[in-house]
């Protein structure tokens, strides 16, 4: 299982790397670029506050499952790079169900953890890129 722990903790931080990468070649310095980070870092901000508050405060004690903080993460990341270029879809896609895999086979979490964790993160992530999105990028959305 070490070898299995080690490729879980190591998802997040690879997928949030590759978008960084993708945020500044397509986008360099400048406002844009900015505006894009701000608005993901409020989308992960958001996504990890409403995906911990049920443990934090204990709201649903006979509820024994909980949102997976890190498929929440995962896919904020996800659903952020989606925005910033579609094509990243043929690499998430696939990556956020192994990951998924993974942590229900390593036994982190349920199915359900993790499809809380979509229906916050994807959602969140949606509503914090939207506010002035067709400002910035035209109103199809495809100015980047």
């Amino acid at each position: 299982h070490e070898l299995l722990d080690l490729v879980a903790d190591s998802c997040n931080p690879i997928i949030l790397v590759a978008f960084l990468i993708v945020l500044h070649a397509k986008m360099g310095h400048g406002k844009l670029a900015r505006v894009f980070l701000f608005r993901f870092l409020c989308a992960l901000f958001l996504t990890y506050l409403l995906s911990h508050v049920h443990q934090w405060f204990q709201l649903w004690p006979e509820h024994g499952d909980f949102v997976s903080g890190h498929m929440a993460f995962l896919l904020t990341v996800a659903t952020s790079f989606f925005l910033l270029d579609r094509r990243s879809l043929a690499f998430s896609i696939p990556f956020v169900i192994g990951y998924g895999v993974l942590i229900v086979v390593l036994g982190y979490h349920n199915l359900r953890d993790l499809l809380f964790a979509a229906g916050l993160a994807v959602p969140v992530t949606l509503a914090c890129h939207h506010f002035g999105f067709r400002k910035c990028f035209g109103e199809s959305g495809d100015g980047l």
